[in-house]
């Protein structure tokens, strides 16, 4: 799971380092979607809050949505998608909100979402694909952390599993060796 960034950006759903867009128009998903395209990200367009509870049904990278979604149904979406995830994760939102927007009201809309980053429009290319590709080492380091948790996981269940072997091995050798000094005793007793 260490690979390189530019390598990670590039993998699709295997990797789990999609960004998922939903922006005020379809339209502007689609052209988001190609700028992260020709930057080597997967991109995948959103055109409403269902199609980005379906998409979130399956690993993501990050998400980019804008204020209104957030405020007409995303941001339930979302809340429900971060208060199910394990605890090694914490999904990445991009929040792309309009100039002059009242940012204390949007906070509070964001408090639940944890790992929320706002992005004021218009944006600028540069200004978006470095947002999404910060947003991706972070969920990139996430799932190196995850993992690094499998892999503790794996050599706890081995060392359970060594010294489950280890007992059984001496509650056996113990009863092999009583057997034997039985009859022994015994002799020596004779004698």
């Amino acid at each position: 799971m260490n690979m390189p960034l530019a390598n990670a950006l590039a993998t699709d759903d295997a990797g789990g380092l999609r960004i998922l867009l939903l922006l005020p128009t379809q339209r502007d998903g689609e052209l988001a979607a190609q700028v992260l395209r020709a930057e080597g990200m997967a991109a995948e367009p959103c055109v409403d809050d269902a199609a980005l509870r379906d998409a979130l049904r399956r690993p993501a990278g990050a998400v980019i949505v804008a204020e209104e979604w957030i405020v007409h149904g995303a941001r339930d979406v979302l809340a429900e998608v971060v208060a199910a995830q394990p605890a090694w994760s914490d999904l990445p939102v991009v929040v792309v909100a309009r100039t002059h927007s009242d940012s204390t009201q949007l906070a509070r809309l964001l408090d639940d979402l944890g790992n929320a980053s706002l992005l004021e429009r218009p944006a600028r290319v540069a200004a978006l694909t470095s947002a999404a590709r910060t947003a991706l080492r972070a969920r990139q380091r996430q799932y190196q952390l995850r993992a690094q948790l499998e892999d503790l996981e794996r050599a706890r269940a081995e060392l359970d599993a060594a010294a489950r072997r280890k007992d059984e091995f001496i509650a056996m050798l113990g009863h092999e060796l009583r057997n034997p000094l039985a009859p022994i005793r015994n002799a020596i007793e004779v004698l």
